[in-house]
């Protein structure tokens, strides 16, 4: 087990903090929660409306320097393939004077009151993440005009957009869009490049945790009874990393409630535990990475004051694991339960 441990820090060149029970040792009684997640919210709550299959519906929004069937939308297997191709500048597009390239497409939602049902999310990949390409995305109101929601970089591992509508718009909404572009550099040359999407949906409350993670996998998030499962199957080789993620409700004190804790159950001695906390977009620390020799529940507690961590709020919660060896027809997977932010009884 402990060569296990050796080589896993010298894979990752991260920080490791154990448990803190030499200074601290662990009683309910001792701690003040300031935060708590008990739940584990992985599904969607008054979903209204959604896309999974992306068969029908989709017809062109808007399109500039594209001919014949370089640029569409198809489906394959449940997933939605919108793609464009990108060849450079384009000085006499009168659909994009700037010289942009791409296209968008649009579907009806029917009629939608933001005011209830205010979340639209949006599951997606690139095939590149290219800084040139935007993924940009605008709903339509019931009087007939489009409304920007926002504009992204591309990425290539599988993520969650959310998006609070009811700071775009507080009423009713009609149709929503999805643009590829090289907005972000018109001189972008690089062919076709595509949008892979899963799901488009609008609902009352999206998922609190979601998952991340590269396409070579087959990966999947749950919830059942408190507790929090991620699972990763195939041939998964050093290295692979599979993450949930939580951005909302984290609105407290860290400098006050700096005791991360949370109980951790691994499937095998090959998957280390990972923590990372976000303070803001480009502030991660890696608090925790951790192999276990055995299935039980372990227990962590983890000083964030060690990593220098303050503030107000956090911007996001990681758990998740990584591969310590290549695996053939694996099946990884990790639990997590009871995650809180602590205050020790002085």
């Amino acid at each position: 087990m402990l060569t296990s441990v050796i080589l896993l820090i010298v894979l990752a060149p991260v920080l490791y903090l154990g448990l803190l029970n030499t200074f601290l040792p662990p009683s309910e009684s001792r701690f003040y929660s300031g935060f708590q997640d008990t739940t584990f919210q992985t599904r969607f709550e008054g979903l209204v409306w959604t896309d999974k299959n992306f068969t029908d519906g989709w017809t062109v929004l808007w399109e500039s320097g594209q001919t014949n069937e370089s640029a569409g939308f198809l489906a394959e297997d449940g997933v939605g393939d919108l793609y464009a191709t990108f060849n450079g500048y384009n000085p006499f597009q009168a659909e994009a004077p700037s010289g942009v390239s791409g296209i968008e497409f649009q579907k009806s939602v029917g009629s939608i009151n933001t005011t209830i049902y205010p979340y639209l999310v949006v599951r997606l990949r690139a095939s590149s993440s290219d800084s040139a390409l935007a993924l940009s995305f605008k709903v339509k109101d019931y009087e007939g005009v489009w409304r920007p929601v926002a504009r992204h970089h591309a990425f290539t591992s599988w993520e969650n957009l959310e998006f609070d509508l009811r700071k775009i718009y507080n009423r009713t909404i009609t149709h929503v869009s999805i643009r590829l572009s090289n907005e972000f550099d018109p001189y972008y040359d690089e062919g076709i490049q595509h949008v892979y999407i899963e799901q488009v949906a609008i609902c009352r409350e999206p998922p609190r945790w979601t998952l991340s993670y590269e396409p070579s996998i087959n990966a999947s998030i749950s919830s059942q009874d408190g507790i929090l499962k991620i699972c990763g199957r195939g041939n998964l080789s050093t290295n692979t990393l599979i993450t949930s993620k939580r951005l909302s409700e984290l609105t407290f004190n860290l400098t006050k409630y700096k005791y991360l804790k949370v109980s951790i159950s691994t499937s095998s001695i090959d998957v280390a535990a990972r923590i990372v906390i976000w303070t803001h977009s480009t502030q991660p620390y890696t608090v925790l990475l951790k192999t276990y020799n055995d299935k039980e529940w372990h227990t962590e507690i983890v000083d964030l004051s060690y990593f220098e961590i303050s503030g107000n709020e956090l911007y996001i919660i990681e758990l998740g694991w990584i591969q310590v060896y290549d695996s053939i027809n694996s099946n990884s997977t990790i639990y997590y339960k009871e995650l809180s932010f602590n205050e020790a009884e002085v």
